[in-house]
């Protein structure tokens, strides 16, 4: 069995600052996306905080209008309210300004 003399690696002043570059590179990467993420994660939070802000206005207005068809049903005479029941399971509902 025949041994060759060991491989002798020879390293440049270029080739440190290439490997240099690269790592910083790298870094700089790593950190933009980091940014890009947390500025991601940050403007879903955004959204959120407003969709329980309008779902919270929704449901207010909801109560609102709840409590409003409730005292215009309670004006009503049996038969009227029949209808406007009728009405409102078919989606034949009543524009705001009336008939």
């Amino acid at each position: 069995m025949l041994r060759r003399p060991p491989t002798t690696l020879a390293i440049t002043a270029e080739d440190v600052a290439a490997y240099e570059d690269r790592r910083a590179s790298e870094a700089l990467q790593a950190a933009q996306q980091a940014r890009a993420t947390a500025a991601q994660a940050q403007q879903q939070q955004q959204q959120q905080a407003q969709q329980q802000q309008r779902q919270q206005q929704g449901q207010g207005h909801q109560q609102q209008q709840q409590q409003q068809q409730h005292g215009q049903q309670q004006d009503l005479t049996p038969g009227q309210a029949a209808r406007r029941a009728r009405e409102e399971r078919l989606g034949m509902a009543r524009r705001a300004g009336g008939r």
